[in-house]
């Protein structure tokens, strides 16, 4: 009981909720391109849809748009080989329009019609699902260049556990991702939660994901010393069981950033 008391002093310090964090919306789309036309999905992404959410951006629809290949898992059976996220400060934005969309495909490119912008895409690729997430925490709370990989661990957490694993997130581990943060060895920590597709049947239903400069830092981003620099009051293994307790790590994947678009970026 030593170390749940330590961690529910911890715990009842602050309330997530009370934060000063302006949230956004992510909404993330799994991609299978067509068998051999991934060069060709990459170039479709590049060519056609980047100009395209560029002129989102421009409108004030988007704030960004990225384009992700799946390192792991990786492999012919695997259900999506890119994602691309993006990225809308208001929710309201996220309701389709497409008398305005059609606009923007024109003004991005005016040789072309929606039907064609369309065709392009499912000739090199499946959408294979369509998610939206919210974002509740940040560190830093403003990224200054987008991270060329990231890790991301998708949590199953029942909705009774949901304050205590949020709690936990604040005030456990993001002081360890900060930590991380000033000693180099991480570019940006997120943490979201699923908003669609919901219900207990989803297989997750919080994300969070830990920005990388390069490959190379994944490996050893956790120094030995930071749990007891960071968390004196308890032990890395009293912290880990805790975390446990709290929420099922249903998966872990590792992508690599292709492309961009950002709003600082115009």
């Amino acid at each position: 009981m030593r170390y749940l008391t330590l961690l529910l002093t911890l715990w009842m310090a602050v309330n997530i909720q009370g934060q000063d964090h302006e949230s956004v919306y992510v909404q993330v789309d799994y991609m299978k391109p067509h068998e051999g036309k991934t060069a060709d999905y990459v170039a479709m992404e590049r060519e056609v849809y980047k100009p395209i959410h560029r002129e989102r951006i421009k409108s004030g629809e988007i704030v960004a748009w990225y384009l992700y290949e799946v390192r792991y898992p990786s492999g012919s059976g695997t259900e999506y080989n890119f994602c691309t996220v993006t990225v809308f400060a208001d929710f309201a934005n996220m309701n389709d329009n497409l008398e305005e969309y059609e606009t923007i495909v024109l003004r991005a490119h005016p040789d072309k019609t929606l039907a064609e912008v369309d065709k392009y895409a499912t000739d090199s690729r499946k959408l294979v699902r369509s998610e939206v997430f919210k974002s509740l925490a940040f560190v830093p709370e403003r990224i200054e260049n987008p991270a060329q990989s990231i890790l991301l661990d998708y949590m199953k957490v029942e909705p009774a556990r949901e304050s205590h694993y949020l709690r936990m997130e604040e005030r456990i581990w993001k002081p360890l991702h900060e930590e991380r943060l000033k000693r180099g060895v991480i570019a940006n920590w997120g943490l979201y939660e699923l908003l669609f597709p919901g219900g207990l049947n989803h297989p997750y239903s919080h994300c969070t994901v830990t920005g990388f400069r390069g490959w190379e830092d994944i490996a050893d981003s956790w120094p030995d010393d930071i749990w007891e620099a960071v968390h004196p009051e308890a032990t890395q293994e009293d912290l880990e069981e805790r975390a446990h307790e709290v929420r099922d790590l249903v998966s872990s994947q590792i992508w690599r950033l292709v492309d961009h678009v950002r709003i600082g970026d115009l």
